[in-house]
């Protein structure tokens, strides 16, 4: 049956692949269960399955939306979204090179924002989206140049960072920026004491213009390590790389 479409089986062979499936996912559910499940924080200890609280998710929401709701922005090429994963479903995670996949012990939101027209999807905040987001987080001092809008939350973490001054959030999109972006930014300067511009531009020719920065964080690319073939992003590291200054992408360190 090796290569051959599911719908051009025959029933009874439709019908033991079913079962397999069936079979394969209660004992990947055994086995993640077998232990209680535990807290979720941004600043868990990664591993190759966790079994999470759902109580204990708190994704950051740009909307107040109800659970599998959506709300287009005034153009239609965004659409923000409270997707639901139902639970004893998994999701996938990776920190650095390592793989792990999570489960939680009910329903959970994961907030979610696209593009409606080809059903892409550009943003998403998950516990993958939390781990691969840290060595950001963890670089960020003094005056930062972020890369990237997305959904707020590496802003939050770095804006709450005692030891970053200010943060410049570089964004393509003009259309996010006057959506939601400008008083996202307000909201997360007032709430920390810290000091965020926004700036709609390609955050690489940015930052190729631009210096006196103590960190660089870029979270542009829609693949994860497609940073580690970005020539802009190349030459921006280089440049800004220096003892008072350290730059980081998302997906940076693998190929």
């Amino acid at each position: 049956m090796l290569g051959i479409p599911y719908f051009l089986l025959e029933p009874e062979q439709r019908s033991w692949i079913d079962k397999e499936v069936q079979r394969a996912k209660a004992a990947k559910h055994a086995r993640f269960t077998k232990h209680p499940a535990v807290a979720w924080e941004p600043s868990l200890k990664f591993a190759k399955e966790l079994y999470l609280k759902a109580d204990s998710w708190c994704p950051p929401k740009l909307f107040d939306i109800a659970p599998k709701e959506f709300i287009d922005s005034p153009s239609g090429k965004w659409r923000y979204e409270h997707k639901v994963l139902p639970a004893g479903e998994t999701l996938k995670t990776r920190y650095g090179s390592r793989l792990g996949e999570v489960m939680f012990d009910a329903d959970v939101v994961v907030p979610v924002l696209g593009d409606p027209r080809t059903d892409t999807v550009w943003m998403s905040y998950t516990p993958m989206e939390a781990f691969t987001l840290r060595g950001g987080v963890r670089i960020a001092k003094g005056n930062v140049l972020l890369g990237g809008l997305g959904l707020g939350w590496q802003l939050r973490m770095i804006a709450e960072k005692k030891s970053v001054t200010s943060i410049t959030v570089v964004e393509k999109s003009q259309e996010l920026i006057d959506w939601y972006g400008g008083r996202l930014c307000t909201r997360i300067g007032d709430e920390t004491g810290k000091k965020v511009a926004l700036i709609c531009a390609d955050a690489r020719d940015y930052a190729l213009n631009s210096d006196g920065w103590n960190a660089v964080v870029f979270d542009i690319w829609a693949n994860y390590a497609s940073a580690a073939y970005d020539e802009k992003w190349r030459l921006a590291k280089q440049m800004h790389t220096t003892s008072t200054c350290s730059c980081w992408a998302w997906g940076g360190s693998v190929r």
